[in-house]
C-alpha cells in the first residue's frame, strides 16, 4: 500500500471532517478548527492519500523562534495499523528539515499511548509537564437543578476569592513590567519557558510577548500586598474560547484563575482552560467550576525535536 503526503485542498474538507467524526466518539474539536487551518499564512494541512482515498492528516503551525508545532494527527480508524501515523510524522520531521526550523514541537495527553510511542520512536524528547483544567459551560439540556446550584456555589467562590482584587490591562508601555514578571521571572523558568496556549506551547521570547502585550493579551492583579501578571488569549484555541496562558505569581493563582472566568463571562465565551504546573490548588479549583479530568499529579507532556536529523 502506497502512501502519498500532501497539502489539503478545499475539495478534502469533506473526508477530513468524515475522518474526525469517529473520533473521541465524536467531539473531535477538527471541526472548530479546520477553517482556520485551511488558511496558509501560519502553517500547512497535510493529508495522507492511500490508493487516492484521503485517509489521514495533521498539521504543521509556525510558531516564534524558528519552531514548528505538530498537531492533530489523525487516521480513519478503518486504516489504522498500516502506519499512516507514522508516515505523516516522518513526512512533517522532513519537511520542518527541509524549511530551516530549529526545532519540532508538540503535546500529548498521558493516556494517548499510541501517540507517544510514536513520537518517542522518532526522537522527540520530553521537556516539560503540566496539569489541564477546563471550565466549560454545559448545554440547557444538561443545566439540570444539581448544575444551578453548582454554577451558585461557584460564582459565590470567585466573588469571594477576587473580593480584595483589582486588576487592569496591560499595555505597550508596561513591557518593563512584563519583562520582569515573564522573562527573568522564576515561574517561566520553572515552567521550560513555556507559555501555554490551549495545547500548543509558545516559547516566552521577547518578540512574541511583545506581540502579545500590543494585542492586549496581560493583566496586572493586585491583591492588598501582593500582585501578578496574567495572560488571557485565544490565539491557537481549538474552539471558541480563551485559555488562561501564564501566571507569574503562583501564590495569586486561584486569583488569576477567577478573573480567568469572570473574563469568560463578560465575553460570552462558554469556556475556559489552563495549563497548570501542578495540581497545588486543584481543590480551589474544582469549588470555582473546572473539571479535573483525572487523579494524575500531571497529564500534559511537552515534547520537542531539535536537530533535523529526520
Amino acid at each position: 500500500m502506497s502512501i502519498n503526503i500532501r497539502k489539503a485542498e478545499n475539495s478534502d474538507r469533506e473526508a477530513i471532517l468524515a475522518i474526525s467524526a469517529q473520533i473521541w466518539g465524536g467531539t473531535d474539536y477538527i471541526p472548530n478548527v479546520l477553517e482556520k487551518w485551511m488558511q496558509p499564512n501560519k502553517g500547512i494541512l497535510w493529508v495522507a492519500e492511500t490508493d487516492g482515498i484521503v485517509a489521514g492528516f495533521s498539521r504543521m503551525t509556525f510558531l516564534t523562534g524558528n519552531r514548528c508545532w505538530m498537531e492533530g494527527i489523525r487516521v480513519d480508524p478503518a486504516k489504522r495499523g498500516k502506519g499512516i501515523g507514522k508516515h505523516l510524522t516522518h513526512f512533517q520531521l522532513e519537511e520542518a528539515k527541509r524549511r530551516g526550523f530549529s526545532c519540532c514541537a508538540l503535546s500529548s495527553y498521558f493516556e494517548n499511548h499510541e501517540s507517544l510511542q510514536i513520537i518517542k520512536k522518532h526522537g522527540f524528547e520530553e521537556t516539560a509537564r503540566f496539569k489541564f483544567y477546563e471550565y466549560t459551560i454545559p448545554s440547557l439540556e444538561e443545566q439540570d437543578e444539581t448544575w444551578q446550584q453548582e454554577q451558585l456555589e461557584a460564582d459565590q467562590q470567585r466573588k469571594a476569592i477576587l473580593a480584595d482584587c483589582t486588576v487592569s490591562q496591560l499595555g505597550v508601555n508596561d513591557w518593563a513590567l512584563i519583562e520582569a514578571a515573564v522573562l527573568d521571572g522564576e515561574v517561566i523558568k520553572a515552567r521550560n519557558n513555556y507559555i501555554s496556549y490551549d495545547w500548543t506551547f509558545e516559547c516566552a521570547e521577547e518578540s512574541f510577548l511583545e506581540e502579545r502585550l500590543a494585542a492586549g493579551d496581560f493583566y496586572l492583579l493586585n491583591k492588598q500586598n501582593q500582585s501578578t501578571v496574567l495572560s488571557l488569549s485565544s490565539i491557537h484555541a481549538k474552539g471558541n474560547y480563551h485559555t488562561l496562558n501564564f501566571v507569574s505569581n503562583l501564590a495569586l493563582e486561584a486569583e488569576a484563575v477567577a478573573f480567568a472566568l469572570n473574563n469568560m463571562h463578560k465575553t460570552g465565551e462558554p469556556s475556559v482552560n489552563y495549563m497548570a504546573q501542578n495540581n497545588v490548588n486543584i481543590k480551589e479549583f474544582e469549588k470555582l467550576g473546572f473539571y479535573v479530568f483525572n487523579e494524575e499529579a500531571l497529564d500534559t507532556f511537552v515534547f520537542e525535536r531539535k536537530g533535523q536529523e529526520a
